[in-house]
């Protein structure tokens, strides 16, 4: 981090890259024999243009939570300052690429400070950032191609086109940002566009993805079509698909990471025909599909090791079912259920039998332990006492 603070630039923003200039070694006369260091003396090089990193940006807000350190808070002064008035005031997007020239207009960087801002709303709760994003996001939006193009085969809404000197439509942005972004704009704003175009693009993802027995599976191709340029003639017509090579790392491997980091993870439980919720001892649940129209209960359930299966059966106001399943051993489960009367008691039953009854709370919460066997389901109801 010392070195990068050295490599800022007037502008306050930092190069994309830098061309080393020979290392210079000093070495004591005897240095062989004595079994010194090798001590190299700094050199700066020659350091490009500054360019709006889409990994920087949100790094130093990371850094600066971890290290209290006046010059990182001074180097993410200057890399905002610069992403405001050099980048974003002048809609010159760029640097994204590492295999790109630090010049090359881009829309994947758009994300990366689009992040940059929700971090740093995040932090501050401070509204303007949130609206830089937003308008990050509305920008980006003039990129995305609007429908499906009638000549190509390959989907093509809300495809981009990627880059300046290479006009392909494609649908990922380095390490996904579009993804992240647009969930957590749409869960700060409730704006329904947000989370349609998180889920129209993962599903063009979903499109790319490689469903072969070789060992390309999982992999996502780079691109969806060129509508500009046609590729080989097919069946005597002119092809505009285009694939491109695989990704499996940042775009294969990270897509899914999010997928289950932003959607199939937390420790809400929801209900829904067949939904099994998959918990874990710190809280963490994984969803067997996507919960985004399934609706949430008020209720938690903590396994003090290994995993359970949790089944929301039915819930209302005054009678809530769910069962529990949990491959083996013995396993003792923490009960919250929320929303519920204050003041009020409730019966827990346990496979039809009565095991206690409860008086909820000025919050509404009644809260219980229960240690058994969960090889079988076991079927838990709580309900109000008349």
């Amino acid at each position: 981090m010392n070195w990068v603070v050295r490599q800022q630039k007037w502008d306050g923003g930092l190069p994309q890259n830098i061309e080393p200039t020979d290392l210079q070694y000093q070495r004591d006369a005897d240095w062989m024999g004595t079994n010194q260091p090798v001590r190299v003396l700094p050199a700066m090089g020659k350091r490009s243009p500054s360019a709006a990193s889409g990994r920087a940006l949100p790094a130093i807000t990371v850094i600066n939570k971890i290290v209290d350190d006046p010059r990182y808070k001074q180097l993410m002064t200057g890399m905002e300052a610069f992403a405001l008035n050099h980048v974003q005031n002048d809609y010159w997007f760029t640097g994204h690429h590492p295999d790109l020239p630090p010049q090359d207009f881009e829309e994947a960087s758009i994300w990366g400070v689009c992040e940059f801002w929700l971090n740093r709303y995040d932090d501050t709760g401070d509204p303007a950032y949130l609206k830089h994003a937003e308008a990050n996001v509305a920008l980006a939006l003039t990129w995305m191609c609007p429908k499906q193009l009638s000549w190509v085969d390959n989907p093509t809404q809300f495809c981009s086109a990627e880059q300046e000197h290479y006009f392909t439509y494609t649908l990922y942005c380095y390490q996904n940002r579009k993804i992240e972004c647009l969930q957590r704009l749409y869960d700060l704003t409730s704006r329904q566009l947000y989370d349609e175009m998180r889920e129209r693009i993962l599903q063009g993802i979903y499109f790319t993805q490689t469903t072969g027995k070789d060992d390309r599976l999982g992999g996502t191709y780079e691109r969806t079509s060129d509508p500009w340029l046609a590729r080989p003639i097919r069946d005597g017509k002119p092809d505009f698909n285009s694939l491109g090579p695989h990704y499996m790392n940042e775009q294969s491997l990270d897509t899914f990471l999010q997928t289950l980091l932003l959607y199939r993870q937390g420790n809400d439980l929801y209900m829904g025909p067949g939904l099994d919720n998959k918990l874990f001892p710190d809280g963490t649940c994984y969803y067997n599909r996507d919960i985004s129209r399934e609706s949430r209960v008020d209720l938690a359930v903590i396994p003090s090791e290994g995993i359970i299966h949790v089944q929301i059966t039915a819930w209302n106001t005054g009678h809530m079912n769910w069962t529990v399943q949990e491959g083996e051993g013995q396993q003792t489960l923490t009960h919250v259920v929320s929303g519920l009367q204050p003041d009020t008691r409730y019966a827990v039953m346990i496979n039809g039998q009565l095991y206690k009854t409860y008086k909820a709370g000025a919050d509404g919460k009644v809260n219980f332990e229960y240690s058994g066997e969960f090889t079988d389901a076991q079927a838990f109801m709580v309900e109000e006492q008349h």
